[in-house]
């Protein structure tokens, strides 16, 4: 997403967990010959909480200069 071409927000989202905890992992994050590379990965909770069952919706945001390259999610 970008609103001025002056920074680029690439947003990446797992949906609904049906349980607290997980979170986002960056894999890498470069830039190729067919333009940036942004692979993650999500990663399941490490402790599972008893008292909290409620749903959580991981997600990640990177800020950077705007680029006119393709983004490609891996």
């Amino acid at each position: 997403y970008t609103a001025d071409k002056s920074d680029l927000y690439i947003i990446k989202g797992y949906g609904r967990q049906e349980s607290p905890g997980y979170h986002v992992l960056i894999e890498g994050f470069y830039y190729s010959d067919d333009g940036l590379v942004f692979d993650t990965d999500l990663a399941e909770p490490e402790i599972t909480n008893p008292f909290s069952n409620e749903p959580t919706y991981p997600y990640i945001i990177i800020k950077t200069g705007y680029l006119e390259d393709k983004v490609i999610f891996e």
